[in-house]
């Protein structure tokens, strides 16, 4: 298996935590802007 760049690496872990995020967001009762999984990715979901 051939080693991945650093940026690979960030790009896998980010789609990782982006499909945890996606996860979390499929109940509509959940309010998107205090998701601790949003806040640690930094993004104003």
């Amino acid at each position: 298996m051939p080693k991945k760049t650093k940026r690979e690496k960030i790009i896998a872990d980010y789609r990782k935590k982006l499909q945890l995020v996606q996860q979390l967001h499929l109940t509509p009762s959940t309010p998107t802007t205090q998701s601790p999984a949003a806040g640690a990715l930094g993004h104003p979901y």
